[in-house]
């Protein structure tokens, strides 16, 4: 391949699922001569919605699309998975005209509606009305599923948590974290084609309404985020990450042990991976830093800041907070932004933290793990 290959390209694209999707739909499309194994007519994963003649609304999974159809989604297991849960809380039918009929005719329902599974539309009108209403309603649940349904099942689990229930509130964050897998859905395959640079084009234009949102003076090029991770004190550190003109740039990721604060005390340790972090004047300043916290966090962070830089008011470096709860934006300038959950700036500001939260506490994670091993032998 190295030898025959005349060029080299690539686009650019969110996430894993939507280059796995993006991946098999340009093998397809171009017939790849190594790509043996996706370029069968194979397809993902479909939801799919059918009125058959008997007057039930039917979901299913297929890999052919029709005219109501969902996804693709890239894991059948876990759709398949998704879909079974769904069927708890909202029973449907799945059967064919004939299954149908022959359970009409026998008077009875099947096994699927004797454990519940089924509302047995077979059997009487009303059912048959209840089961289309649910079959609609996990159609559109697919649809937007962070519109309803996510919203609530967080709300499950944190009472849960609160009632100390946490076996049943980590079934439901697992619960969540596959809703959010296959509800990726790659409705961008033809965008990405057209526009190679399409994410560049994208994390522009967040960087733009961010400038706006915050009214920064100048030009956004680099954001800094931090976070820290610990367990009642223990093992504290902080992890520090970059984004340069909107993407990861994992060169300049940092890791920190917190040294001074031996107490329960994030606001602390913010200051003091804040002033350690300044020390460094071989390292290029960001115009904005992002404290994951609140209005705590970002106080200490700038007074930090302000003390290593010797109290320069004329510092071009802009601080600003996210509180996770309700992703609430606080400023240093004492503004509370509140925006819209599909605002480009602060999804932007969600990527960014959300990537901090996971760097800091795998770093957290190996450092306990060292120290309980150390411990137990």
């Amino acid at each position: 391949m190295v030898n025959q290959a005349v060029s080299l390209d690539f686009i650019k694209v969110n996430s894993e699922v939507e280059a796995l999707l993006l991946e098999a739909d340009l093998i397809k499309r171009l017939k790849t001569k190594y790509n043996v194994m996706l370029r069968d007519d194979k397809n993902f994963v479909l939801l799919r919605k059918d009125k058959l003649a008997s007057g039930i609304i039917k979901i299913s999974l297929t890999r052919k699309r029709t005219p109501y159809c969902l996804g693709p989604f890239p894991d059948s297991k876990a759709i398949t998975q998704i879909i079974k849960i769904f069927r708890k809380a909202y029973p449907f039918a799945d059967c064919s005209i004939s299954k149908f009929n022959y359970y009409k005719q026998a008077k009875r329902p099947c096994t699927y509606g004797k454990i519940g599974l089924c509302p047995s539309p077979c059997q009487h009108f009303e059912a048959l009305k209840l089961n289309n209403r649910n079959s609609n309603k996990i159609f559109s649940i697919f649809k937007s599923p962070k519109l309803h349904l996510i919203d609530s099942l967080k709300k499950e689990m944190e009472s849960f948590s609160h009632k100390m229930e946490f076996e049943k509130a980590s079934k439901i964050r697992d619960l969540i974290s596959k809703i959010n897998f296959v509800s990726k859905v790659s409705s961008l395959k033809e965008d990405y084609i057209k526009n190679p640079n399409l994410i560049d084009d994208q994390n522009q234009k967040a960087l733009c309404e961010l400038e706006t949102v915050l009214g920064l003076k100048l030009k956004t090029e680099t954001i800094e985020f931090y976070d820290i991770a610990n367990i009642l004190g223990k093992y504290a550190v902080g992890g520090m990450i970059v984004l340069k003109n909107g993407t990861f740039f994992k060169d300049n990721y940092r890791k920190f042990k917190i040294k001074t604060v031996n107490k329960i005390n994030d606001v602390e340790m913010i200051g003091e991976i804040i002033k350690r972090r300044f020390k460094n004047t071989n390292w290029i300043f960001p115009e904005l830093v992002v404290i994951d916290g609140g209005k705590g966090q970002l106080l200490k962070a700038k007074r930090s800041y302000l003390e290593e830089i010797n109290d320069n008011k004329e510092s071009n470096v802009f601080f600003v907070a996210l509180a996770k709860r309700d992703e609430i934006i606080y400023t240093e300038d004492g503004r509370v932004l509140k925006l819209p959950k599909d605002n480009l700036a602060l999804n932007l500001l969600i990527k960014g933290r959300n990537e901090v939260h996971r760097f800091s506490n795998s770093y957290y994670k190996k450092l306990a793990s060292k120290a309980l091993i150390g411990n137990y032998y």
